[in-house]
């Protein structure tokens, strides 16, 4: 199969079978979902997504690309997950994920917060990205369906238990798959010390993103996001140019 490598700032293609400059996984990374595998491309708009774990810069990548798409005048809408839309359920969960307290709630059972993840990812789809892409406008993500399945292996919620609900998501999408998936990597996270944690989550990122990768349902790169903004952005623009060019 082509390598799928080519150069270009600090992004790193990955290839079918492999991804360059990827520690191998533990067992415990190579577990992968089972669902979220026999998604067809049918919309008019396109979807680019930026994954990763926090402090890697993706909130402010997913902005400077949106306001550089519009520039260039293409119709282009911003969204998040779990999602943060002021009157949502979407923005009532994230705020209960990151501040429970407030709400009188000692603890959140992390079976229980993915269920509430997932239908934050619902609402977000279906009344924010679908409308957005069936109207032709392009819909830069951040976060996708990877960070539930990341996160929530990561806090112990059984493969079983998250194979359900990514099938909800799964319906919710009808169909839609991105045109292009950026993992977010950087060396040393903002305002964020290297922790096991953190660690433990690169892995589980890099290994589902190698598989993803290998499967041929969308295409997949690392961003290495050590240098300035611009860069970052001026290789993420070189790759969707390459897309373009090869549909």
């Amino acid at each position: 199969m082509e390598n799928l490598r080519e150069s270009c700032a600090n992004t790193v293609e990955i290839a079918w079978k492999t991804a360059a400059g990827l520690s191998k996984p533990s067992a415990e990374a190579d577990e992968t979902p089972v669902l979220m595998r026999t998604w067809s491309i049918d919309r008019t708009g396109q979807l680019i997504v930026f994954e990763g774990i926090d402090g890697v810069g993706k909130t402010t990548l997913t902005r400077s690309l949106v306001l550089g798409l519009r520039r260039d005048g293409i119709r282009c809408d911003r969204a998040s997950f779990p999602g943060q839309e002021p009157g949502t359920l979407a923005a009532h969960i994230y705020r209960l994920y990151h501040r429970p307290s407030r709400f009188g709630v000692r603890s959140l059972n992390h079976s229980a917060l993915q269920l509430l993840i997932t239908a934050a990812h619902v609402e977000t789809i279906q009344s924010q990205i679908l409308p957005s892409l069936n109207a032709g406008r392009t819909v830069v993500l951040d976060r996708f369906w990877w960070s539930t399945w990341v996160y929530g292996r990561a806090s112990g919620v059984s493969r079983h238990m998250l194979d359900r609900l990514l099938a909800v998501e799964e319906l919710a999408w009808s169909g839609v798959v991105p045109t292009k998936i950026f993992l977010v990597t950087r060396s040393r996270p903002h305002g964020r010390r290297p922790t096991r944690q953190a660690s433990q989550l690169s892995a589980l990122y890099h290994s589902l993103a190698r598989r993803e990768a290998s499967r041929g349902m969308y295409p997949v790169s690392v961003l290495v996001n050590d240098g300035s903004i611009q860069d970052a952005i001026s290789a993420v623009r070189a790759r969707l140019r390459q897309r373009q060019k090869a549909t």
